[in-house]
C-alpha cells in the first residue's frame, strides 16, 4: 500500500498561501517600458493623442511636458514629407491637411483681454492678425489703428494653436514693422521675437519670448523690401535678402551690391551680410534664400532663360558658393502676361522639398468690360514645392482672385512651448 494514501491532507500555512501568491504575482507582472524608449514612442504620435495622454497621471502629464519630448515631436514632424496648410481669415485659423479640414481656432480664443483703443481717440479699430510662424508657434498681433493718425505700438502675443497656450509680450515701441519673425536659438532652444521697422533707419528690437519683461534694442540691422513668409534658419543664425539700391536714405543705402544675404546670429543678437554668388544678377521679386539639409541654398530665377540655378552655400564661414544644378521652370513664360510676380520662402518639410509660394498679378482680358473696370488686376497664388534631388517642381495649391482674401501659410503641428508664464486656453473644442 503506498503511504500517501493513509495520510491526512495537511491546510496550507499562512507562510505556503504567500509563497503561492508571490509566485503567481510573478509569474503574470508586466514587464516596465523604460521611460527613454516611452518617450520616444510618444514623440511620434499627433499633437492630438498626446494632450489627451497628459490626463492620465501626474507622471504623463510630466513626460509629455518635457523637454526632450517636445524636441522630439518637433524634430519627428519636420521630418514628415506631407504638407499642412494654415489659411488664415479675419477671425479664424483654419488648419489643412491633403485639404482635408483636421480643425479650426477662433483667434479670440487665443487672444486673452484685448486693450481697449487708446484714451482719446475718435474712432479705432483693433484687428488680431497673424504675422509669422516658427515651429508651430504663431505671433499674434493686436494693431489698434487710429483714425486720426499717429504711432500707436503692437501688442504681440506668441500663442500654439494646437495646445491652446499663449503668452502676452510687452507693447513694443515698433508700430509698422517691415520684419516680424519668431526665431529660435538652437543651443538653448529659446524662442525669441525680432521686428524691425524702417523710420527712417532700421529700428530694431528683441525679446526672448517667456523670459524677458522689457525688449531690447538692437543695431546695424537690415530690413527687407517684401514680406517675409519664412526666414532660412542655418548654423545657429537666419537670413534674407537684403537689397541697398531698394532703400535712398538708409545706413546701409551705399554698401556697392545689388543684393546681400543677411545673417542675423541668434544667439550673438548680431547682423552680418554674406555676398550673393559671383557674377549673379540677381532677380528683385523672385530670388529667395531657404534651408536645406543644414545648408543655406539660393534659389535664383533667369527670367530671359526660363530657368532656376540652386546655389549651395558649401563654405558658410568663408561665404563659398556652387552651383549645384540648372532648371527649366516653365512657369517663368508668363511673366510676359503678368505684371508682377513675386517668390517667397515658406519652409522645407520632409529634408526633402522646398515649398515656396509664387504670386501673379495679371492684366484683365480689355474686351471683358465689367472685369476690367471694377478690377483692373486679378491675382494668382501658386504653392509649388521642389525637390533637389529629383530636380522637379509640383503645384501643390492654386488659389484665385476670390480666395485671396486670406492668408495661407505653411504650418505644422507640434507641443512647442511658450514659456512658463503661458496661458493655457480652456475650450470646449472637439480637437482636445
Amino acid at each position: 500500500m503506498d503511504d500517501s494514501q493513509g495520510k491526512e491532507t495537511r491546510p496550507a500555512s499562512m507562510e505556503d498561501q504567500e509563497i503561492s501568491s508571490s509566485s503567481i504575482a510573478t509569474t503574470v507582472a508586466v514587464p516596465t517600458i523604460p521611460t527613454d524608449i516611452t518617450i520616444t514612442i510618444l514623440s511620434k504620435l499627433p499633437v492630438k493623442s498626446l494632450l489627451r495622454f497628459r490626463c492620465v497621471s501626474r507622471d504623463w502629464r510630466a513626460m509629455i511636458d518635457s523637454k526632450r519630448l517636445i524636441e522630439l515631436q518637433l524634430d519627428e514632424v519636420k521630418r514628415k514629407k506631407n504638407l499642412s496648410f494654415v489659411v488664415e481669415t479675419t477671425k479664424e485659423l483654419h488648419f489643412f491637411d491633403a485639404n482635408d479640414m483636421l480643425f479650426h481656432l477662433r483667434k479670440d480664443e487665443l487672444w486673452l483681454g484685448v486693450p481697449a483703443p487708446p484714451q482719446g481717440s475718435v474712432q479705432s479699430e483693433t484687428r488680431l492678425s497673424v504675422l509669422s510662424w516658427c515651429d508651430g508657434l504663431c505671433c499674434l498681433a493686436a494693431n489698434v489703428s487710429l483714425i486720426t493718425g499717429g504711432r500707436c505700438p503692437i501688442i504681440y502675443q506668441i500663442a500654439n494653436p494646437c495646445t491652446r497656450s499663449s503668452v502676452k509680450l510687452p507693447e513694443s515701441h515698433l508700430s509698422k514693422p517691415t520684419i516680424c519673425q519668431i526665431v529660435r536659438d538652437s543651443v538653448s532652444g529659446a524662442y525669441k521675437l525680432l521686428v524691425i521697422e524702417k523710420h527712417p533707419d532700421f529700428s530694431c528690437e528683441i525679446l526672448t519670448i517667456g523670459t524677458n519683461v522689457s525688449w531690447r534694442k538692437l543695431a546695424g540691422a537690415y530690413g527687407s523690401d517684401q514680406p517675409l513668409l519664412q526666414m532660412a534658419a542655418v548654423c545657429g543664425a537666419t537670413h534674407w535678402i537684403y537689397r541697398p539700391n531698394f532703400y535712398s536714405t538708409t545706413l546701409h543705402a551705399a554698401e556697392d551690391s545689388s543684393a546681400l544675404i543677411v545673417a542675423f546670429d541668434i544667439g550673438d543678437e548680431t547682423f552680418r551680410t554674406i555676398p550673393y554668388p559671383l557674377r549673379v544678377l540677381p532677380d528683385e521679386n523672385l530670388d529667395f534664400v531657404a534651408e536645406f539639409r543644414g545648408s543655406l541654398c539660393l534659389l535664383h530665377f533667369d527670367v530671359a532663360d526660363q530657368k532656376m540655378e540652386f546655389w549651395v552655400l558649401k563654405d558658410y564661414a568663408s561665404s563659398v558658393w556652387s552651383r549645384h544644378h540648372s532648371v527649366r521652370f516653365e512657369l517663368l513664360r508668363r511673366t510676359v502676361d503678368c505684371c508682377s510676380m513675386r517668390a517667397a520662402y515658406m519652409g522645407t518639410t520632409g529634408d526633402e522639398k522646398i515649398v515656396f509660394m509664387v504670386r501673379l498679378m495679371e492684366r484683365p482680358d480689355e474686351d471683358d468690360h465689367e472685369v476690367y473696370i471694377f478690377a483692373f488686376y486679378l491675382w494668382e497664388e501658386l504653392t509649388i514645392s521642389y525637390c533637389p534631388d529629383r530636380r522637379t517642381f509640383r503645384l501643390e495649391k492654386r488659389r484665385v482672385a476670390e480666395d485671396l482674401k486670406s492668408e495661407l501659410s505653411l504650418g505644422i503641428e507640434t507641443l512647442a512651448c511658450v514659456g512658463h508664464d503661458a496661458t493655457e486656453v480652456k475650450t470646449p473644442h472637439d480637437f482636445l
